[in-house]
């Protein structure tokens, strides 16, 4: 059992310090989608390719791909900075307030996080949130009236 702990150990040394030779280590795992801060564009591009995403557009900046979150529809947005991730978005394709409570509801579980809250009327709703332990800014907004429901995420270090 001893020696069995032992070889779980070294392999996870050895891969730990493979991934940060090529490049893939980031900069805090509190990141975006699945990658974390500072992820570079060319492993995002590569990787979401290989899992099979479809690519909606890619820009130098931005990587779009079509996506699904709790049934709804929606586009996943990479934004870079010096060919690294350092914030992201989620365009969802319902603008309804239904919609967003259930997609509000998720974060604020899956966070366990409380939230600032903003409404204006039926037409605007945007919480902000900032998940403990990690380096993000989570702000999820719908604007009816200008028709668009999105949750973004932005790099945000914390202090030392």
């Amino acid at each position: 059992m001893k020696h069995l702990i032992s070889c779980f150990l070294l392999a996870l040394i050895v891969l730990t310090a493979l991934a940060q030779e090529r490049g893939v280590q980031a900069i805090d795992m509190s990141g975006f989608s699945g990658y974390g801060w500072g992820t570079s564009y060319e492993f995002i591009s590569n990787d979401m390719n290989e899992e099979g995403y479809s690519l909606i557009s890619s820009g130098d900046r931005d990587l779009w791909y079509s996506g699904k979150l709790l049934d709804e529809s929606i586009k996943v947005v990479y934004l870079f900075k010096d060919d690294v991730l350092t914030s992201g978005m989620w365009s969802i394709e319902d603008v309804d307030q239904e919609s967003y409570w259930i997609i509000n509801g998720f974060l604020r579980k899956e966070y366990n996080v409380k939230v600032k809250l903003r409404v204006k009327g039926d037409t605007l709703i945007e919480t902000t949130m900032r998940p403990p332990d990690t380096d993000a800014v989570i702000v999820h907004k719908l604007d009816v009236a200008n028709k668009t429901h999105v949750v973004s995420y932005y790099y945000q270090p914390g202090e030392d």
